[in-house]
């Protein structure tokens, strides 16, 4: 009985994804099998779609959408910016004066023209030169979205400019798997073990907060930047270890069931759920999936999580930092690599004996090394060098951790002699009534930014805000040419060594020579950072500095046939106005929260408490009257001090205004000054006359 329940439940979890996904399963429902084979081999980069494909699965597509009640389309894609791009289109069109029809055509399917110079493009269009195309992503499956007054088709696409250039995060995606997969195949032939492919794998772990939309609708800087430019600690904040796996609120698990449910509709299943480190802070995590996929879930699951908060009462914060002092959000990138079968080739169970596991382990490391300098500016942005450093956020110093049994495994690998590499162990308790359980040989090591974690690695550095597209393409083409070089030297010492000998040097090298980039000890420490100095390892305070990496020859020269060096530099040039804006932005904030907030409330304080003073003197109470004059002489000199930083940050704002340049580190040392300012005047403004609501409100209600 029990196992038939379970076969049903299962049924019931399928039938739910085929209802509003259009599978595989759907188009083998709803096609010809010698369509859906022409679209499977289409999918594998073995032919192109005919235009009688096309057209079938345009018709069938449209037939499936309008069958639960769709009225409009919108072809759904990721420009680069931090929010999605998406124009709905209806189905109706009108055949005659009081007829019509739904059409929904091959090209409706394929392609719909759109202004490529109204998105972020680093110069590769003007407004004299707008033209734009989205074409069909057919690595991701159209969805619907059902909700209670309207549903939606959406089919994911592709943004090119009109010279077909890449002006979105999934073309150049596209392009490192394509150049991974034929790296690792011809690598793995070498090792005589034959697959058609192979594919980078992805599993994101998004965190964000949630606080009261009424309260964040009083915080401007909430509003405008997603995180809070003043503010003092809460009097209880996360000093107690207490809210990190705590049990949601009924409000919280409530959004959690209709994330669940909204996400479910595109295909993503949220594996896990639960209550972070900080107050008000969770972490939803997704299934593995090929990285196309999982970057293209990621982007609709952060847009659902904003939706769905709304609906709630509830602002979702997705900044990194949105909150001084207490744990930042990342999205730690768990990346791996499988075959077309499956098989994980990063999981040492899965070790063939031939050497995948350890020359794959060895790719890795020398990717990391040679370009760790890129790494930090990839995952670089305004908000994420606030998270960076503390917090059970890794420092910005690229370094991986292996440890130390891995490490060693690797610094001696025989293949003719070593067994698979166990990272396993059992523990036997005897407190427990269980035989004996498996526990991990390697411990985590939360202060790395790129760890290894028994089966893939977990890309830590990356921040909660950040695209997974752009972080997983850089890899990915970094371990494609990692493993190229490997594959040269392979096939140099196979001509003059035995097989297991020219693998076990090969390894054995590559580990020394790259192992400068493993550190398996704390990376918060101080005698971490002057030791990665003296290993060589870039070290970028910000990541407007490690921008720069994108111009050096060795980076061009990675990413050539993934973008070009004009597509490598428009996105240099999208990052930094984005770091440059984004600072002008919180400066201009900063500056209107004081002047029409913290100044006013401030004075008109200090106007009460002169008249309470005056009061108390003249009562003859002396001693309560100097009380009052000390406060109003803290407020008075934090109150001049905040000026003073207030009006370099308006000189600052200014200049940008008339110069053309913004200068983003000048403007986040005054930020901090003023913040440090006026955060000490809250510490002395009475609670009911703070004009913002403070962190006790908003951690806590």
């Amino acid at each position: 009985m029990e196992q038939l329940q379970g076969a049903r439940l299962s049924l019931r979890v399928k039938s739910n994804n085929i209802q509003t996904v259009f599978s595989v399963d759907v188009m083998q429902q709803l096609l010809p099998l010698d369509i859906v084979k022409e679209f499977e081999s289409a999918q594998q980069g073995q032919q192109r779609l005919s235009i009688n494909a096309l057209s079938k699965i345009a018709e069938a597509l449209k037939i499936w959408a309008l069958e639960y009640g769709a009225t409009h389309f919108s072809h759904l894609f990721l420009p680069i910016r931090a929010t999605i791009g998406t124009k709905e289109e209806s189905f109706a069109e009108r055949l005659a004066p009081n007829t019509l029809i739904n059409l929904f055509t091959a090209y409706n399917l394929l392609m719909s023209e759109t202004d490529g110079s109204s998105f972020p493009n680093g110069n590769l269009r003007q407004t004299s030169q707008a033209r734009g195309y989205v074409l069909w992503d057919v690595y991701n499956p159209p969805f619907l979205e059902k909700l209670s007054d309207r549903t939606t088709l959406y089919v994911p696409a592709l943004l090119y400019s009109v010279e077909g250039k890449s002006l979105d995060y999934k073309i150049p995606l596209l392009r490192s798997e394509d150049r991974l997969g034929n790296a690792a195949t011809q690598l793995l032939q070498l090792l005589d073990t034959r697959v058609r492919n192979v594919v980078p794998t992805l599993g994101a772990e998004q965190e964000f907060f949630l606080v009261d939309q009424h309260l964040a609708a009083k915080r401007p800087d909430i509003q405008a930047c997603e995180r809070t430019i003043f503010g003092t600690a809460a009097l209880k904040d996360q000093q107690f270890n207490d809210f990190y796996y705590a049990p949601m609120d009924e409000r919280t698990h409530s959004f959690m069931e209709d994330l669940d449910r909204a996400t479910r509709q595109a295909g993503i299943i949220i594996k896990t759920r639960h209550r972070e480190v900080a107050p008000q802070q969770f972490e939803v995590t997704t299934q593995f999936s090929r990285s196309i996929q999982a970057s293209s879930q990621n982007s609709w699951l952060m847009h659902q999580i904003r939706t769905i908060a709304k609906k709630h009462g509830l602002t979702a914060l997705l900044h990194e930092k949105p909150f001084q002092g207490i744990n930042g959000s990342g999205k730690h990138c768990n990346w791996s690599l499988a075959t077309d079968m499956g098989l994980n080739l990063l999981d040492p169970i899965n070790d063939d004996g031939k050497g995948s596991f350890p020359l794959f382990l060895a790719a890795v490391v020398q990717a990391v090394a040679t370009h760790n300098g890129l790494l930090r500016a990839v995952i670089g942005s305004y908000a994420n060098d606030f998270r960076l450093g503390g917090h059970e956020a890794p420092p910005g110093i690229m370094a991986m951790h292996l440890g130390q049994g891995l490490s060693e495994y690797l610094s001696e690998y025989d293949l003719s002699a070593t067994k698979r590499f166990i990272h396993r162990t059992g523990l036997t308790n005897n407190q427990l009534p269980f035989k004996e359980v498996l526990i991990d040989l390697t411990d985590r090591n939360r202060t790395s930014p790129f760890a290894f974690t028994n089966c893939k690695f977990e890309f830590r550095a990356v921040g909660s805000s950040c695209h997974t597209a752009h972080v997983v393409t850089v890899l990915n083409t970094a371990v494609a040419e990692a493993m190229e070089k490997l594959t040269e030297q392979l096939q140099e010492a196979l001509a003059v060594k035995p097989r297991d000998e020219a693998i076990s040097e090969l390894v054995r090298a590559t580990l020394r020579r790259y192992s400068y980039i493993i550190y398996n000890g704390n990376n918060y420490s101080a005698s971490w950072y002057q030791e990665a100095a003296e290993r060589g390892l870039s070290n970028y305070q910000t990541a407007y500095e490690a921008f720069v990496e994108y111009d050096k020859q060795e980076t061009i020269d990675l990413m050539n046939g993934v973008l070009t060096p004009e597509e490598l530099n428009a996105r240099k040039t999208i990052f930094k106005e984005s770091y440059e804006q984004t600072a002008l932005l919180e400066a201009r904030t900063a500056l209107s929260m004081f002047n029409q907030l913290i100044i006013p409330a401030c004075t008109a304080y200090l106007h009460h408490l002169c008249q309470t003073a005056q009061d108390l003197k003249a009562a003859g109470t002396t001693s309560s009257s100097s009380m009052f004059i000390q406060i109003i002489e803290h407020i008075d000199q934090s109150l001049a001090a905040a000026h003073r930083h207030a009006g370099r940050l308006e000189e600052l704002v200014q200049s940008a205004a008339e110069t053309g340049t913004i200068a983003p580190l000048a403007i986040r040392e005054e930020l901090s000054s003023l913040r440090t300012a006026v955060d000490t005047l809250e510490k002395y403004v009475a609670h009911n006359r703070w004009p913002l609501p403070t962190y006790d409100q908003l951690l806590h209600t």
